[in-house]
């Protein structure tokens, strides 16, 4: 017979599986059939979201803005010596109007003469500081009222203090600077009290016609 004619016979494929033998298995465990511990926790979880309630810090004033606010105290201060260097100038006339005939004793004549010399200068630094002071609190207000319209401060810094401090200029130039922080402030505010009146009683007075 033809060795091609002869059928093969298919062998079932074998697949060995190597398992423990029962007495080497562990025992299952059971799990506990009472109730379980509430937990607790040494310190408040961390997970989820976090929630930082520290407060901003806060902003840090310019050197405007903290100028500003001694203000007062430089126009107290100043006319308080400005009086007293009248006061001194005033004693001194006296001294001489008092002694037209004489000479004016020495122990008069010297703390009167230093006296009008000190507060007349001191007067004058006196003077010259409160023009600074405003100065630099008329640039704080017109950040702040620019600042409010959403932009920036027009004029440069150095014009700002050309027109409060340069003689005869500032007596033209500064009030031009306080019209225009007027009107910034004007603006910014103006559309407060467009909603103000519209939600108090213009709104409802168009709409009930």
């Amino acid at each position: 017979m033809h060795p091609a004619g002869r059928t093969r016979v298919q062998r079932p494929r074998l697949r060995w599986l190597a398992r423990r033998p029962p007495e080497t298995l562990p025992v299952p465990r059971r799990a506990p059939s009472g109730p379980k511990p509430t937990p607790r926790y040494p310190a408040p979880p961390r997970w989820g979201l976090r929630q930082d309630f520290t407060p901003d810090a806060p902003e840090r004033e310019s050197a405007a803005e903290s100028a500003a606010g001694l203000t007062p105290f430089a126009l107290r201060l100043a006319t308080g010596i400005v009086f007293l260097a009248a006061f001194a100038e005033l004693v001194a006339y006296l001294l001489l109007v008092i002694n037209r005939s004489g000479p004016v004793s020495m122990w008069l004549a010297w703390p009167a003469t230093v006296a009008v010399f000190a507060l007349g200068w001191l007067a004058v630094f006196a003077v010259v500081g409160v023009a600074v002071v405003l100065a630099l609190w008329l640039r704080a207000v017109r950040d702040r009222a620019y600042a409010a319209l959403g932009t920036a401060e027009p004029r440069p810094v150095w014009q700002l203090w050309a027109y409060c401090l340069v003689p005869v200029v500032n007596l033209v130039a500064a009030p031009v600077l306080l019209l225009e922080t007027v009107r910034a402030q004007d603006r910014s505010e103006r559309p407060g009290w467009m909603v103000a009146w519209c939600s108090s009683g213009g709104g409802g007075r168009r709409g009930s016609r």
